[in-house]
């Protein structure tokens, strides 16, 4: 664990930074699936790159945090996150000059990028945890998320209007300042945490064998989740416009809702983690899909997007500091990250094809259909958690995080 001076002043940093990485994600979170709609005029076409990367994932997004994963336990936490900072400015300087041109081939290498920059992922999410003692992991992590979460409300509610009136190049130009600014902010004032580096020698081979058999069964929990998840929530804003002629400025207001929500849900979430552990909050956050798949096959109106979104919002509230503390306190600090990347990047793996298979259902089979499969995916991962989700001991959890 780091010194109480240089854990407060990452905390810092990161709570800072994640007010600008909050702003651009929920600017993307509101123009590029709408964006790449409009340029390449086929919600398929959206699946496939999506599949490709994502914010959360994809085949590229996925490979990059398992190897960012391992990077981190040899050279550090901040190198890495460097590295991730400058992809996500690639990828941003990338989509504004899809903006500015409408190349739509500039797309590919855009999302390439755009799924490079999780390399980094795996490193905050260690700073996270070593920068605090194990008992304090799901209150700094609710915190941190906080502060992602700040500026999402206002920016989700102006971006969509702000591309309506002025177009998309400015959103994606403002993207990249942002980042810049982060780049600046790790480099400066961040403080490396890591003591006892992984030297261990790395074969291809063991790559995909998880350093922890103990989170097998998370492993198996969170695939399904989030194959189930991706299959609509990837292409559903796109579906939006193409069946219920939703603009930019709607989608900002149902995205704004969701927002808000999320950010009054985070500490409350942290504080119930802490008192009574990870599964239950997993279990709840993960039942709460089900009227989130049913609410968007009935939504036909902004409204009844928004309506949904409340209830979207608490299940991402519930899922992220539980998930997130669950694993943190079930690992060693010398290869957490390693452990880290190697669960969403192989995550990230199985449920790549989600986005694409639900481009192909929404195509032979309307618009219901694509929900109707994640609904089904969410109900075998409610049984799941129940059979693998359990919490570390207590004692055992405190003693992994005195082991840095």
């Amino acid at each position: 664990m780091a010194e109480p001076k240089a854990g407060a002043r990452n905390l810092r940093v990161l709570s800072a930074t994640n007010v600008l990485t909050g702003t651009h994600t929920n600017l993307l979170q509101v123009v590029l699936q709408p964006f790449v709609v409009h340029v390449a005029g086929s919600v398929v076409v959206l699946s496939i790159l999506q599949g490709l990367a994502t914010r959360m994932g994809g085949i590229v997004g996925a490979l990059a945090q398992l190897a960012g994963g391992r990077l981190a336990d040899r050279w550090g936490r901040r190198p890495v996150m460097l590295l991730g900072s400058a992809f996500n400015m690639a990828s941003f300087t990338l989509f504004l000059a899809t903006g500015l041109t409408e190349w739509a081939v500039l797309l590919v290498p855009a999302f390439v990028f755009l799924g490079l920059g999780l390399l980094s992922s795996p490193a905050s999410q260690s700073i996270v945890a070593e920068s605090v003692e194990a008992r304090g992991r799901a209150m700094a992590y609710s915190r941190v998320l906080f502060f992602l979460l700040l500026p999402a409300a206002l920016i989700a509610f102006l971006g969509g209007f702000l591309a309506d009136a002025f177009g998309y190049a400015p959103i994606f130009a403002l993207s990249l300042g942002l980042e810049a600014t982060t780049f600046a902010l790790f480099a400066l004032l961040l403080v490396e945490t890591l003591r006892e580096r992984n030297g261990g020698r790395w074969r291809a081979r063991d790559a995909f064998r998880l350093r922890e058999p103990r989170l097998k069964g998370v492993l198996l929990v969170i695939s399904v989740d989030l194959f189930a998840w991706s299959i609509s929530m990837m292409i559903v804003y796109g579906m939006a416009v193409k069946e219920f002629g939703f603009t930019n400025g709607d989608i900002g207001i149902i995205v704004g809702v969701w927002a808000l929500v999320f950010l009054a849900a985070t500490l409350p979430a942290g504080k119930t983690v802490e008192r009574f552990g990870s599964r239950w909050m997993i279990f709840v956050s993960e039942a709460l899909g089900v009227p989130v798949m049913l609410g968007w096959i009935l939504a036909t109106t902004p409204l009844g997007f928004a309506i949904v979104a409340v209830v979207n919002g608490i299940a991402a509230a519930t899922w992220v500091p539980a998930l997130q503390t669950l694993v943190a306190n079930s690992v060693e600090d010398r290869m957490r990250a390693e452990a880290i990347g190697q669960l969403t990047s192989i995550r990230s793996l199985l449920s790549f094809p989600a986005p694409f298979l639900g481009g192909l259902l929404y195509a032979a089979f309307g618009y219901a259909a694509p929900m109707a499969a994640s609904l089904a995916g969410v109900l075998v991962a409610m049984v799941l958690i129940l059979r693998y989700i359990h919490d570390p001991p207590k004692a055992g959890a405190a003693g992994l995080g005195a082991s840095g």
